[in-house]
């Protein structure tokens, strides 16, 4: 902007020298040039020193005198000290302090903007709150600036709040169009998965009525832009299969489809085909036509989707399909199957007679039966042998129509065989003497394949036996077997050095074996191989001597091989074992170490350099672990979570938990590196990572046990203080919690009978039993609190089956525990509602009436017949009608009050179960009932009856209301610091109901002269006149005793006008009531504490 400034002006004229006319001398002229020019420099060098005297006091002066604007002048309170200064000097001063004003405030002014844009970016009226702080700031800082100062504070604000305003409407618009495209996919995936149901409901206009709706919405996403190219008719055409799946599902289920399901399925696949289609049964064609007319005009591949999508349920239907044929079929099939398993059975009978005669004639080749036959065997035994194996084919079955393998496999067998009694008979003839003395002629005899020539040397009888078994193509094994008795000598020798050979190879097995053991050593082979050189020492024999050579050699790779791996492993042990015991200031000794270590076993460069990172992994743990403590708080838990945040590897997340400082040391540490032999080492990020999750994991796990035990000695307080917490039935902890503190504090565990004990069954109990059964009765009592083994009670009463005296002794525990006396009625306790559950508790209600209404002797048998009767035959309409007088339970109901549906919804049973009892008196029992469901407390409001007179969904009595007033009055603390133009205020102990303060104004007429003249209005309906707003809670229209819901009011005037306070819906579950609960028990225990103190200070009194 244009800057004015003032300038003083003078009055005076400039000043002359006069001049006589006859000065023109030269000398004259020039004196009176050199003091002008003498003048004019002295004049200038005063004016410079002015300007920077001017600009160094402004340098000088302190900030806040610069930025603080002067109320009377509307300029910086600096301004003032320029009033004895000269003109220049002046402006030197006024032009310094305008440049530092200007560029202070354009410094706080966009500083102001940056944080309240990050304040409210993420608020959903964002651009409105910034700009009313925002401007309210501007208003502030410019409040008493006058002229330029002020301008320029409008300037720059105006400029910083339209650009910060656009960049967080930018934001909004941005957020919002997310916030667009996840409704969207919301939208697109309900319709989804309600598609297939809509489709097997069969319901055409819902059908159209739902992709009309979808239609809208898609189009109304396109015009925002939040719609990808084609995705519409993408998600319609899903849509629409997902449809035509629920109705092929629907269709599938008639019997004329289900039979046609296979051809359907071809029709889909094959993409329509119309040959398929001419083929098909009316009934499946009308079923096309149905699935078509949805799909509507479609490409053939989406028919062959709709088979893929389907398959199963075409399958599923197919087999129903075949069922009724498969049914029709069956007797024939039997009858089939079982002429074909006979068969089967035939035939296996028949294949196991060969593989298991096949298997026979192995077993005695391999063991050398028919051979040790031949030898030593009578000629009988072998005649009848031979016969046998000759006609085993035809006898068990064998042929090749049968299974030519299998015969051919017998029949070679069977030969085989017989090949080995021939070898015994001629084995029988060399260990005679005739056949040791002629053992080369033999030879020679059967190498020559004239056997005829062997009847001179083998008995006739044998001979007649080998002619009929022996096979020429055999030969090799009868020469064998005549040169064996010719070498024996030297088999025995050569048998020897076999016996020795294959030894060795047993024993270089072994070896190997040794060798390929994972968990052998090198020392293991090494005793090994000299254990092998000295058993063989003595062995001179060449091909022994080579053989053992040959093994030492193979094992010799082996053992090296163990040795680099026993290296290995030695360093490896050490080396973790040196890095475990790393910490910040040994870890250059200990890198040292494992180097000199690494040479010394001849280990490999990158193993070495994979020891040295984990040292200096180590050493940087070390260093975190010293700032990292595993103690288990919630602001350490928070810590731990933003550190592990930072040191991820894959991204850093900033936390306010971690200051500018923390941050900048937590990332030295990370960037740290160490370099040894020209290798760089860096942190391992992963192994911080570990380190931080770990200890975070520790401390979230400790945390989470300190809090289960911190609740479970809270609930130890509430109990034993007489509080009743009602969370403690909202969950399976809190239930758990409350369990076992009651048999912590009664020493000992709550009895499946506890309520159901009888007078006759306590008897029976032994001292220690009635004093553990009389402590929980009283830490119940006292505390309003019941256990789930009075649902099981409930149970039994319902399945009529209690024993004698066990329904006394229920009831007697209903009123004791469960009932709060209202007025001769009665009110069933909280507990019992969360206990029981809202249907079973009002059937409960209902029991007690008619429990205590009948006559006492036979009170228990007619209570069951009402149960039974309930159970069996409820009552129909017109049977109510006839004994209440009323159509309905709730056109009774209405006609005694108008109440909630939730309150009706109570007593409709109710009434069922009493009208067969009382009649038409069950209006009247019902209207105390409905009466007793109320209660009165100043502190609270109910739309119901426009007064504190309540449904006692919290509770009727002074200690179960307790807890809610106090977790109110801290609610209404928060309230105020947030809200503190509200004004509100809460007192728990106040008198003055609602209806007293209407009433008060609403008949100010009829007030005492006095009160009219001198004001007496109570202090509640002051402070309201003032200004203030009176807090006050009630349950809502949809609160219901097993489910409480309320709502904080505010009466905001003294005629009694009342409005719900915003956002202050809560019920069971809802943070700040359960924070007030704990802060409540918290309070409670204490004051016990101090009362117990005090009674024992109190002074005594001797009389």
């Amino acid at each position: 902007m244009t800057i004015k400034r003032i300038e003083t002006k003078s009055f005076l004229g400039p000043i002359q020298v006069n001049t006589s006319s006859s000065a023109a001398s030269p000398i004259g002229t020039a004196v009176v040039n050199f003091a002008d020019s003498v003048r004019q420099r002295h004049y200038d060098i005063a004016v410079s020193e002015a300007k920077e005297s001017g600009q160094l006091a402004a340098a000088e002066a302190d900030l806040t005198s610069i930025t603080n604007i002067h109320k009377d002048t509307g300029k910086p309170e600096i301004i003032s000290q320029a009033l004895g200064m000269g003109r220049f000097q002046q402006e030197a001063f006024e032009d310094a302090v305008y440049l530092r004003f200007t560029n202070t405030m354009d410094t706080a002014i966009n500083n102001k903007a940056e944080e309240l844009q990050v304040k409210y970016e993420n608020e959903k009226n964002a651009p409105e709150l910034f700009t009313e702080e925002f401007k309210n700031y501007l208003e502030g800082l410019g409040s008493n600036a006058k002229g330029f100062y002020k301008q320029y504070i409008i300037d720059r604000g105006g400029s910083y709040l339209e650009n910060k305003r656009t960049q967080l409407e930018i934001d909004r618009t941005r957020r919002i169009y997310q916030e667009t495209l996840k409704q969207k996919e919301e939208i697109k995936n309900k319709a989804l998965e309600s598609a297939f149901n809509l489709g097997f409901s069969g319901d055409y206009a819902q059908m159209s009525n739902e992709r009309l709706r979808l239609g809208h919405a898609m189009t109304v996403f396109d015009k925002v832009g939040g719609l990808k190219k084609n995705e519409q008719q993408e998600f319609e055409r899903d849509h629409r299969l997902k449809i035509v799946q629920g109705i092929i599902a629907r269709l599938l289920q008639k019997e004329d489809v289900a039979t046609e399901s296979d051809k359907i399925f071809q029709y889909f696949q094959s993409m329509g085909s119309k040959h398929l289609y001419n083929r098909l049964s009316p009934a499946a064609k009308d079923a096309i036509k149905e699935i078509k007319n949805v799909v509507g005009p479609t490409a053939p591949s989406d028919f062959l989707k709709i088979a893929q999508d389907n398959q199963a349920s075409f399958e599923n239907a197919e087999a129903s399909g075949n069922q009724i044929t498969l049914f029709e079929q069956e007797k024939q099939a039997q009858i089939e199957a079982m002429g074909k398993a006979l068969a089967e059975e035939k035939k296996r009978r028949r294949t196991l007679g060969i593989d298991n005669a096949t298997s026979y004639i192995v077993k005695n080749i391999e063991s050398d039966q028919y051979r040790n036959w031949g030898t030593v065997g009578s000629i009988t035994s072998l005649r009848q042998q031979i016969t046998y194996l000759n006609s085993l084919d035809s006898t068990i079955g064998s042929s090749n129509e049968f299974n030519s393998e299998k015969h051919n496999k017998l029949l070679k067998q069977i030969e085989a065989a017989k090949d080995q009694i021939a070898e015994g008979l001629v084995q029988r003839l060399m260990m005679s003497s005739d056949g040791q003395k002629n053992a080369e002629e033999i030879k020679n005899i059967f190498e020559s394949g004239n056997y005829y020539s062997l009847s001179q040397f083998m008995p006739s009888l044998h001979m007649n036996l080998f002619k009929d078994v022996a096979d020429s193509d055999n030969k090799k094994a009868f020469m064998d077997i005549a040169s064996g008795t010719q070498k024996n000598v030297k088999l025995d020798y050569d048998r020897k050095l076999e016996a020795i050979s294959l030894q060795l190879d047993n024993d270089a097995r072994a070896m190997k074996e040794l060798a390929a053991d994972p968990s052998s050593t090198y020392t293991q082979l090494e005793m090994a191989q000299v254990g092998l050189s000295r058993k063989y020492e003595n062995i001179k024999d060449s091909k022994i001597v080579k053989q053992l050579n040959s093994i030492i050699e193979e094992n010799l790779s082996e053992k090296n091989t163990k040795l680099q791996e026993q290296q290995n492993e030695e360093f490896d042990v050490t080396s973790t074992r040196i890095a475990q015991a790393t910490d910040t200031e040994n870890f250059i000794r200990n890198i040292d170490e494992v180097q000199k270590l690494g040479k010394t076993l001849n280990i490999d460069r990158e193993s070495i350099k994979t020891a040295i990172q984990n040292i200096f992994d180590q050493a940087t743990l070390d260093r975190f672990s010293i700032g990292v403590s595993a103690k288990a708080t919630e602001e350490n838990v928070n810590f731990l979570n933003a550190l592990a945040s930072h040191v991820n590897p894959k991204g850093t997340t900033f936390s306010s938990q971690l200051n500018a400082e923390t941050r900048k040391s937590i990332d030295a540490l990370l960037n740290d590196s160490y370099t040894s032999n020209g290798e760089t080492y860096l942190v391992d990020r992963d192994k911080v990572y570990n380190l931080v999750k770990s200890v975070l994991s520790d401390a979230e796990r400790q945390l989470a046990n300190d809090k289960k035990v911190a609740a479970q000695q809270r609930t130890d307080s509430y109990i034993d203080s007489g509080v009743f917490v009602p969370t403690l039935y909202t969950s399976v902890d809190g239930r758990a919690n409350l369990r076992s503190s009651l048999e912590r504090l009664s020493g000992g565990p709550i009895h499946p009978d506890t309520f159901i004990f009888s007078d006759a069954e306590r008897a029976e109990m032994s001292d220690e039993q009635k004093l553990l059964l009389d402590k929980q009765y009283k830490l119940m009592k006292q505390s309003g609190n019941i256990t789930e083994e009075f649902n099981n009670a409930f149970i039994r009463l319902e399945n009529n089956n209690l024993g004698q005296g066990q329904s006394e002794a229920f009831f007697r525990n209903v009123r004791e525990f469960g009932i709060v006396d209202s007025g001769g009625s009665f009110n069933l306790k909280p507990a019992v509602y969360q206990v029981l559950g809202p249907d079973a508790a009002n059937r409960l209600k209902a029991y007690y009436h008619l429990y205590t209404f009948f006559p006492e002797p036979v009170r228990e048998s007619m209570l069951a017949q009402v149960i039974d009767r309930r159970l069996d035959t409820p009552i129909s309409a017109d049977d109510f009608k006839t004994r209440a007088g009323y159509k309905s339970p709730l056109a009774l109901i209405n006609d005694i009050a108008a109440i909630p549906d939730e309150i009706q919804t109570e007593f409709t049973e109710i009434a069922e179960l009493l009208v067969p009892v009382h009649g038409k008196n069950t209006k009247h029992v019902i209207a105390n009932m409905i009466d007793a469901r109320f209660t009165s407390n100043a502190n609270m409001y109910s739309p119901i009856t426009n007064s504190s007179l309540v449904p006692n969904d919290f509770g009727s009595t002074k200690d179960e209301l307790a807890p809610y007033l106090y977790a109110i009055n801290m609610k209404v603390d928060d309230l105020k610091s947030t809200n503190p133009q509200a004004r509100y205020f809460f007192d728990p102990d106040s008198k003055v109901t609602v209806e007293d303060i209407s009433a008060g104004q609403a008949f100010f007429i009829k007030q005492m002269p006095k009160d009219l003249f001198f004001g007496n209005e109570t202090e509640e309906v002051a402070r309201i006149n003032a200004g203030e707003q009176r807090v006050v809670f009630g349950p809502t229209l949809q609160s219901s005793a097993a489910f409480p819901q309320g709502q904080l009011y505010a009466i905001v005037s003294g005629s009694g006008a009342i409005q719900p306070i915003p956002n202050t819906v809560f019920d069971l579950k809802t943070d700040w009531l359960l924070n007030g609960f704990e802060e409540y028990g918290k309070f409670k225990t204490q004051q016990d504490l101090n009362e117990k103190e005090k009674a024992k200070k109190l002074p005594a009194f001797v009389f």
